[in-house]
């Protein structure tokens, strides 16, 4: 029963957050006061004052401006390993009022997570940018693919249902926030007790979802020949 119900609230949370550009303002808002739970009118005393525009690759930012508050919401899927270096994050230089509410100089952050494909859902609903940058550097990853979908094997083809959401919407997002560099540095740090070839072919499968990298070896294979033929 205790599984069920969870999969019905997740299932619920993640139809909302499908939902929530679609709603009326009005709507939105109580319906993220809900989520955080908290009060629509804590939220437009707490966030009433304007913010500057961002736009970062990572984690996902969505402004609230549309709704009446001057905040953004920053959402990620994290191993569930990092959590509490996420949570230091949020607390460092903070005075915590409530379980999920922080504030530091008349900045306000308010936390909401849950589990999902191996990972943690975290949400961020904030005014204070200088903690998204920070979690925009830091750059916590989702549990890799070898982790998170261990059983569908790196051959992804013709992926459906969660698990395309998943590669698409979390895996890829944090996958092309990183250099081809990163990525690398990435790939030596988390690799896990494969044989060479299945190793091998998880690397091919998550490095050729990247554009830049499809082009990188489209330009060594045409350099490659070249060279063959001179």
């Amino acid at each position: 029963m205790f599984s069920l119900s969870r999969a019905i609230e997740k299932f619920s949370i993640r139809r909302q957050e499908k939902l929530l550009s679609r709603k009326l303002p009005e709507d939105h808002l109580v319906a993220l006061a809900h989520d955080f739970g908290t009060s629509s009118s804590m939220f437009m005393e707490v966030f009433a004052k304007p913010v500057e525009d961002i736009c970062f690759d990572y984690p996902r930012i969505q402004p609230l401006k549309n709704i009446g508050l001057n905040a953004f919401l920053a959402t990620q899927n994290i191993e569930p390993s990092l959590f509490s270096g996420y949570m230091e994050l949020i607390k460092s230089g903070r005075t915590k009022l409530t379980n999920n509410h922080y504030e530091n100089d008349g900045k306000h952050s308010f936390v909401a997570y849950y589990d999902e494909f191996n990972g943690r859902n975290v949400r961020l609903l904030t005014n204070d940018i200088a903690l998204i940058n920070s979690l925009a550097i830091t750059k916590l990853n989702p549990p890799p693919p070898w982790t998170a979908w261990h059983e569908l094997g790196p051959h992804i083809f013709n992926l459906q249902g969660d698990a395309q959401y998943w590669y698409e919407n979390i895996w890829d997002t944090y996958w092309e926030s990183l250099t081809l560099e990163q990525q690398d540095d990435f790939l030596d740090k988390h690799k896990p007790k494969f044989s060479p070839d299945e190793w091998g072919d998880w690397v091919e499968a998550v490095r050729t979802r990247d554009a830049r990298y499809r082009e990188k070896l489209k330009q060594e294979y045409e350099q490659d020949t070249h060279k063959r033929n001179n």
